[in-house]
């Protein structure tokens, strides 16, 4: 299915039921984020869909970043705008690396290309986006529970 800005999304009643909830391992799918021309159109379709509540955890003079919720507080995705123009609405999934710098290293070689690297000022060392060979993107990003007040 589509989200209303046409992001695509699948929905998915699995076998085994959903994952326990916990701090992801390493090289384990750490979040969700909805990148979007429209955020509040998002958020209200996204929290009647799920069921989630919504929290701003915004940064000073920075674009609104909201975080979903489920009935137990526990993280489930964010939702921001875009950060780039003429760029489709999208979930952009983030995976959870050691060393970004690292991981960054090998892109080119594995025929991807780096659009932002960990040393970027805003990432803060810890996160870096890639466009993987069939124009897909993602971002690695290193993690700890800690980092975000949340154990999983």
């Amino acid at each position: 299915v589509t989200g209303p800005q046409d992001e695509p999304l699948m929905l998915l009643d699995s076998v085994n039921g959903d994952p326990v909830p916990g701090p992801p391992p390493l090289g384990g799918w750490l979040w969700l984020e909805l990148w979007t021309a429209d955020v509040e159109q998002a958020l209200d379709f996204y929290q009647a869909l799920g069921g989630y509540g919504a929290e701003n955890h915004s940064e000073q003079g920075e674009e609104d970043y909201w975080v979903l919720v489920d009935s137990s507080d526990r993280w489930q995705s964010g939702i921001t705008k875009a950060p780039f123009e003429d760029v489709p609405s999208q979930w952009v999934p983030v995976i959870r690396v050691a060393d970004p710098v690292q991981v960054v290293s090998k892109v080119e070689k594995l025929g991807g290309r780096v659009i932002v690297k960990p040393d970027h000022p805003l990432t803060g060392g810890k996160v870096a986006l890639i466009q993987d060979p069939t124009g897909g993107i993602f971002m690695v990003e290193s993690w700890e529970p800690s980092d975000s007040g949340q154990e999983g």
